[in-house]
């Protein structure tokens, strides 16, 4: 949440993201340098140290990412970066919230350069579950695939059941020593499943369009402000000549 409050406060002409404990000021004004020829520089790491365990949960964070997101994820990109006006404009009309700016699509048109550098110590390391709950929320966020999956799997589920029914009266019909009640309990078991998987099935892609239809679309106007810290400011990002 704190990039939105960077994005909608910024005055400049430039946004400058870095950790001061793991990037120097050397890469910092190196990247500043390549500002006036690009819209976005971001910092692609030479070597992301990591433990054993980190590195197994990334490898499958990434890999799962690269079946779900629609573009291709690069897994040496850092938050490390400056980008200009045009990319905080774009940024701030961006539907879904920013967890991290590495994972964030941008439009093609923009220029973007990408600067080498070694951090200088490894990024401070999260807690397992805070890792867990914030890769849960960049997965579903940036992709639609796990639902249409669920989807899928609510109609296989229910064709099981239906071809489970058909299997239920042929054994009624073959077997003449059947249990009492066997079988008009399970159809009655399988006929509730099977509405319950395709009930499911038919609410999954309702919600996928209607996500994607907001997506695309403000689900409010805004009629009048009164309280944007934008309109009482004083500083402007114009000069007087």
């Amino acid at each position: 949440m704190y990039y939105y409050v960077f994005l909608q406060n910024c005055i400049g002409d430039y946004l400058l993201f870095m950790d001061l404990e793991t990037q120097s000021i050397k890469d910092c004004l190196a990247l500043l340098q390549k500002t006036p020829n690009y819209d976005i520089v971001v910092g692609v790491r030479t070597t992301k140290k990591q433990s054993l365990i980190q590195t197994m949960v990334s490898k499958a964070f990434y890999l799962i990412m690269q079946l779900c997101a629609k573009d291709e994820i690069q897994p040496t990109y850092s938050d490390f970066c400056v980008i200009n006006r045009k990319v905080i404009h774009f940024l701030l009309k961006q539907d879904e919230n920013i967890k991290l700016l590495r994972f964030i699509t941008f439009d093609p048109s923009f220029k973007k350069y990408e600067y080498l550098f070694t951090p200088l110590k490894p990024d401070k390391p999260k807690k397992f579950l805070d890792a867990i709950n914030l890769g849960i929320d960049i997965v579903f966020q940036n992709s639609y695939k796990l639902l249409r999956l669920a989807t899928v799997t609510s109609l296989s589920m229910a064709v099981v059941n239906f071809l489970y029914m058909f299997y239920i009266l042929l054994a009624f019909l073959q077997t003449p020593n059947i249990e009492s009640g066997w079988t008009s309990n399970s159809l009655y078991m399988t006929l509730m499943q099977s509405c319950l998987f395709l009930t499911l099935a038919i609410f999954g892609e309702y919600m996928r369009a209607i996500l994607l239809h907001f997506k695309r679309k403000d689900a409010y106007q805004i009629i009048d402000e009164t309280s944007n810290i934008t309109l009482h400011t004083n500083q402007k990002n114009i000069k007087d000549s």
